[in-house]
């Protein structure tokens, strides 16, 4: 069979996020970014748009990921593991190292996977602290203090932004044996950014105040409204670290070599299979450490991803992997989309592209 040309790959991406920007309010922009590295010669990035009123979108204008953050969470647990600070995910109940939470069953694995039983939210912002590298907050404690507001639907794949808070307050109290200092953002630059190739050396929890004000995107949202990007809640990165991000990742997977590469494998791996929704209808995927892992299709490669959306900032972002694979010719690829706009699906079309580049082959 022959093989697609730089052109045509390229002609699949270029023409989803022009799909995409079909959708997403004026002024605002996407950057995309992919890695094949057997296609090394296809275009890194593609950049539509306007980041905000001095420049257009780039690869290096700095968003918020939202709830792609969660798959740093998730590495970060499996880095801890890996390093023998705590045991198995799924026997190490999150009371141990938070013994404000009450539940004499929860597990970091159901933490990682979205089977806690806690529900998506707890009331308040209870990320903003986490991220800004400050304790828990006395109502966040309160809430853990109380099993029924988290016992439910344990077992079960809800998905929960409060678990991934109480994940994150967990490695920090690992990490800092008991206490939640110096924070979240060390262990994201120690263990996270400066391990990758190439370093992610603009992926933060606080953008730096002397970052150049045309690097940081304005945001948007469905009714026309701007944000300006706000810290705390989430990570801010650009379309050029998630590359890193997504080469990274793929390296992990073909026989990591570091216990940080080893942690990343473990992330991406299937950790549970067959989860049912509380309505008892199947999730479609199985779950890594927050990865969402789409492997029910023979036709089709496997699709390892995670998106996130945050209105605070105006902001999207999706991340997308696929392994190589033992039966196809498929291509070992990542897509990673950085859009500074709220309330679109960013995933579909990134999706789209990595399954329509499969096709090529």
């Amino acid at each position: 069979m022959a093989q697609p040309t730089k052109e045509q790959i390229e002609n699949v991406i270029s023409g989803q996020m022009e799909e995409l920007m079909k959708k997403v309010p004026a002024n605002s922009g996407v950057s995309a970014a992919f890695y094949c590295p057997s296609r090394p010669y296809v275009k890194k990035y593609y950049n539509y748009g306007r980041a905000n009123d001095r420049a257009d979108m780039s690869e290096h204008t700095i968003i918020c990921i939202g709830s792609t953050t969660k798959v740093f969470t998730g590495s970060l647990i499996a880095y801890l593991h890996i390093l023998d600070k705590v045991g198995p995910l799924d026997g190490t109940l999150v009371r141990k190292p938070l013994p404000e939470l009450k539940s004499e069953t929860i597990t970091l694995l159901q933490l990682a996977t979205h089977t806690s039983g806690m529900p998506e939210n707890s009331p308040g912002d209870q990320g903003v602290p986490l991220f800004k590298d400050e304790p828990p907050t006395p109502a966040l404690k309160e809430w853990w203090s109380n099993p029924s507001n988290y016992d439910k639907t344990a077992g079960q794949w809800v998905y929960s932004n409060i678990a991934f808070v109480t994940l994150g307050y967990s490695v920090v109290a690992i990490a800092d044996n008991g206490a939640f200092s110096p924070g979240y953002s060390k262990y994201l630059r120690d263990w996270i950014t400066t391990q990758t190739n190439p370093p992610m050396a603009h992926t933060w929890t606080t953008v730096p105040d002397d970052i150049p004000p045309e690097l940081i995107a304005t945001g948007h949202v469905e009714n026309g409204d701007t944000r300006r990007i706000q810290n705390g809640s989430d990570i801010k990165s650009t379309a050029a670290d998630l590359h890193a991000w997504v080469k990274t990742n793929l390296d992990a997977m073909n026989g990591p070599t570091t216990p940080f590469l080893q942690a990343l494998h473990n992330a991406t791996s299937v950790h549970l299979r067959d989860l049912k929704h509380p309505n008892g209808k199947d999730t479609g995927f199985d779950m890594g450490l927050a990865w969402q892992i789409s492997n029910r299709n023979a036709d089709e490669p496997t699709v390892i991803s995670k998106d996130g959306g945050v209105g605070r900032g105006g902001s999207s972002s999706w991340v997308g992997l696929v392994p190589q694979s033992e039966h196809h010719n498929w291509p070992e690829m990542g897509l990673a989309m950085c859009l500074n706009s709220f309330g679109f699906n960013p995933g579909y079309h990134g999706r789209a592209a990595l399954l329509e580049v499969a096709k090529l082959f």
